[in-house]
């Protein structure tokens, strides 16, 4: 496609905010390909957050779930109403194939599925589960480019008041620029992906008897209770958490000061990935390399030893402390030499 023929773009991520982060690179080699175009991106109110920042979109349309009937039909009738030239529909489930027939546009892009294939001009074969997802997404983009684009790290932006949030953060701790300062985040609101809080605690304790960092702990809504157990199992001296993160965005600001990740959730590790930070994390889900950029050593995943691609979900209570450590040792000897260098 042409860039002429291209002006008005929508792009389609209806759920879950580390799939929609994971449409970032697409956004930016679309946006850099067609600079003048319109570009429009559906998505729910939740994901809304992770990329309200973005430069590279010029307006959201937001789908809030639980919405009352004759308010969804109004919203059924706006999202009818503009003609676009192209729709993305990054991630095809039966609401966005929905939203897909009621959307007008020229050409209609996404992924084949066994079912829900209705409506769509263009069909490329379903997700490789072990291939980067931003690769995956790419793979849809590349039916509008030019040419083909360079894979990039999703990114997420935010405001100077973020930053300056994340910098009082560090200025509490004490954390003035000269330390080393590990991300620690122990927590996932999906209860079969958290390593237990003892062995977090006790992993804790091994970084800080034997490594030169400085801890900082991070959570989500809801979640800072986690860091507390983790805490108060503790036998060294554990960083306070008398401070507040009120944000995504402060989140990922907070990540961009610091040096070293460890937790156990993909999407929080998907902001650290962003911010460049080296990541290491006790997974129990098997298709880490989903989650994962390409040809890096400084990403490290610990799995459990019974990875079934036949079994679906996650295993992490399988997981020994003993193999985790160890990995932990090896990733950190070799992180703090680059660090040093």
């Amino acid at each position: 496609m042409k860039q002429a023929e291209t002006k008005q773009i929508a792009l389609m991520q209806l759920k879950a905010i580390g799939d929609t982060l994971m449409c970032e690179p697409s956004i930016a080699a679309i946006r850099k390909a067609f600079p003048q175009a319109e570009i429009t991106f559906i998505t729910s109110n939740v994901a809304y957050e992770i990329l309200r920042y973005h430069p590279g979109i010029n307006r959201f349309i937001i789908w809030r779930k639980k919405t009352p009937l004759l308010p969804y039909l109004r919203f059924l009738y706006e999202l009818r109403k503009p003609q676009y030239d192209v729709l993305i529909d990054f991630h095809k489930n039966p609401r966005s194939h929905l939203f897909s027939r009621v959307i007008r546009a020229e050409t209609k892009i996404s992924f084949r599925s066994p079912r829900r294939n209705i409506g769509y001009d263009i069909l490329l074969p379903e997700y490789d589960l072990d291939t980067y997802v931003p690769i995956e997404k790419l793979r849809l983009a590349s039916h509008i480019l030019p040419k083909p684009a360079e894979l990039t790290i999703p990114k997420v932006y935010y405001t100077k008041a973020h930053q300056q949030a994340a910098d009082a953060i560090f200025a509490k701790q004490g954390l003035l620029g000269s330390e080393i300062v590990m991300i620690v985040s122990p927590v996932s609101k999906v209860t079969k992906r958290l390593w237990k809080p003892p062995h977090f605690a006790r992993l804790c304790d091994f970084i800080l008897t034997n490594y030169p960092v400085k801890i900082l702990f991070t959570w989500g809504p809801g979640e800072k209770s986690i860091v507390e157990e983790v805490k108060r199992l503790m036998h060294k001296p554990s960083p306070e958490i008398d401070y507040h993160i009120d944000s995504l965005h402060t989140l990922a600001a907070l990540y961009e000061k610091a040096d070293l990740w460890v937790g156990n959730d993909s999407g929080p590790r998907h902001l650290a990935i962003g911010a460049g930070l080296p990541t290491f994390t006790p997974f129990g889900h098997f298709w880490h390399r989903h989650w994962t950029p390409p040809n890096s050593d400084i990403h490290v995943a610990v799995e459990p030893d019974n990875r079934d691609p036949k079994l679906v979900g996650d295993r992490i209570d399988t997981l020994p402390y003993e193999k985790v450590e160890s990995a932990c040792k090896i990733w950190l000897d070799n992180m703090l030499t680059r660090i040093s260098k």
